[in-house]
């Protein structure tokens, strides 16, 4: 089963690139506070439909380039 991530579009570069941005909560190892960091990831687009802003599901696949790894499955 291909992992699978809910992120928000945060640039287009190309026709069929798109950057997904996903929050991930980490807690600090000494001081236990809680905050946030923004793993991104070059997901491949095939519509070209997609639009800064939107909150999109990806999954992981075979690489598409050096940096893609990932397809957009659904707009939500």
């Amino acid at each position: 089963m291909a992992k699978q991530i809910t992120g928000t579009i945060l640039s287009k570069s190309g026709e069929h690139t798109v950057t997904v941005g996903v929050d991930v909560m980490k807690i600090h190892p000494r001081y236990k506070k809680r905050y946030t960091r923004v793993t991104k990831y070059h997901v491949h687009d095939f519509s070209g439909t997609s639009q800064v802003g939107d909150v999109v599901t990806i999954i992981e696949t075979r690489p598409i380039s050096k940096t893609k790894k990932w397809i957009i499955v659904e707009k939500t």
